[in-house]
């Protein structure tokens, strides 16, 4: 979904590096990844300076040319940080547990 959203993909989680799996898929259109600042499981994510931590990786992968997100943690999810991304970065962001509803419901018809 990220690969059709925009041509530069940064990978937003909870490790310091993509997921193998991410990067393989995304090959030349990889811009980058990052993890937020004092985050290092997904709990980390529901403390109050989680989601500004969040917002500070990201605008640094949109700074490093990414003109797409794709989160790489389900935790992401949890706090609901997609909106806040959107709204403060200008440009999409893909989570995954809503992109895997999505296509669960073309499956099904």
């Amino acid at each position: 979904m990220a690969l059709g959203l925009g041509s530069r993909v940064g990978v937003l989680g909870i490790r310091d590096q993509a997921p193998p799996a991410v990067r393989a898929v995304l090959g030349e259109r990889f811009a980058g990844e990052a993890r937020p600042r004092g985050v290092h499981r997904t709990t980390d994510l529901q403390a109050p300076e989680g989601p500004g931590a969040v917002l500070e990786a990201a605008a640094g992968l949109v700074e490093a040319g990414a003109d797409t997100l794709l989160l790489a943690c389900t935790g992401l999810n949890t706090i609901g940080i997609r909106p806040l991304l959107e709204d403060r970065l200008g440009v999409p962001v893909v989570d995954p547990v809503l992109a895997a509803g999505l296509m669960a419901s073309y499956t099904r018809g």
